[in-house]
């Protein structure tokens, strides 16, 4: 959210999406590196899984979920963090999950009007953190004025990789690894300095699906609001709406979370 020089990084689907929680559990905005020798730290909460009805035990269940990230600039161009995610037990994750992570993020083009941004994370996930997850990403941001300070739009795509074991022989680790392909299509628009509206559709490809699983994944539509306070401090809001599929109702999530810029 750049509505301001130096913004903190707002991991969006960065690490949580596919190395975390496997659902959303993340601040949808824009990927912005920081300044150099700047810290960020993140705080996220929220609740996950709320259905007006749900007759099939297949159905979305309510759960919550969190995230804490602590982030340093290393260059005005390259910032490294470490985070950790937890989702609480729901019908699909019955112990839960949680995850520790590392991540780098790159913007090796930024203009006025078009940038591109690179990320990496890897985490270790699951029952006794014995899962590897990866997920190299991109984002191209096509702004109508500088610094987001109008409108504009973003395309994101990432690999996420998850299921590896590195605990079990190569062919066991190799049949439970799954590659997807995640996407996510984005709009902003600033309507009042330090206040921001953003809007974001996504879908998953599974290149392996499970006996469960579709072939394509819609995920919903996500509403985020976030307002930054001062130099030091924005806050996050966002609804989030999973679309109706295979005959399970639809199913509604909030966020709240705090960006501190130090």
């Amino acid at each position: 959210m750049a509505l301001r020089p130096q913004l903190p990084l707002l991991l969006l689907a960065a690490a949580a999406a596919g190395l975390g929680c496997p659902s959303r559990c993340w601040a949808i905005d824009t990927i912005e590196t920081f300044a150099a020798g700047g810290y960020d730290l993140e705080l996220y909460g929220g609740v996950g899984g709320l259905a007006s009805h749900s007759s099939s035990a297949a159905g979305p269940s309510p759960y919550g979920h969190g995230e804490l990230l602590l982030g340093y600039g290393l260059t005005d161009w390259l910032a490294l963090c470490a985070g950790t995610t937890l989702r609480g037990p729901d019908a699909a994750y019955p112990e839960g999950d949680a995850a520790g992570y590392l991540l780098l993020v790159a913007t090796p083009l930024d203009t006025d009007h078009l940038d591109l941004d690179l990320q990496l994370a890897v985490a270790l996930a699951g029952s006794g953190l014995k899962e590897l997850r990866y997920r190299p990403e991109v984002e191209l941001n096509v702004d109508l004025r500088p610094n987001l300070s109008l409108a504009g739009l973003y395309l994101r795509l990432a690999v996420p990789v998850h299921g590896i074991r590195p605990s079990e022989s190569a062919g066991a680790s190799a049949a439970s690894t799954h590659v997807d392909l995640a996407t996510v299509f984005g709009l902003y628009l600033t309507v009042a300095r330090r206040h921001q509206l953003l809007l974001e559709h996504d879908t998953t490809f599974h290149f392996r699906p499970a006996a469960s699983e579709p072939p394509a994944e819609v995920g919903g539509v996500t509403l985020g609001y976030n307002v930054v306070l001062n130099a030091h401090l924005e806050l996050i809001h966002q609804l989030a709406l999973d679309l109706d599929q295979r005959g399970r109702p639809h199913a509604v999530g909030a966020l709240v979370g705090m960006v501190v810029t130090l």
